[in-house]
């Protein structure tokens, strides 16, 4: 009798390659920067630096958003925050 059924990869295979992808040493993620010179692999590391950058900004400023939010749902509505008790059945 079957017992399982699968389609694709075996999970462990699929961890495998998911750790081989990861993997930056890995001569496939490597193989797409050799064409590439020591000033535009050094612009390209600025310009990932920047966008890091805006995006850590961004991500700061959304958070404080969410704060400043929560606050003034706790002041203004804090039944809204609540969780209902659940009735059983």
């Amino acid at each position: 009798m079957l017992k399982h059924v699968t389609i694709g990869q075996h999970p462990s295979s699929k961890k495998q390659e998911m750790d081989r992808l990861k993997d930056v040493s890995s001569p496939d993620q490597a193989a797409r920067y050799y064409h590439l010179t020591h000033d535009e692999l050094i612009q390209m590391l600025l310009q990932r630096e920047a966008e890091l950058q805006y995006k850590d900004i961004h991500m700061r400023e959304l958070e404080d958003y969410i704060d400043k939010l929560l606050v003034r749902i706790m002041d203004q509505a804090p039944a809204l925050l609540q969780v209902p008790l659940e009735t059983k059945k």
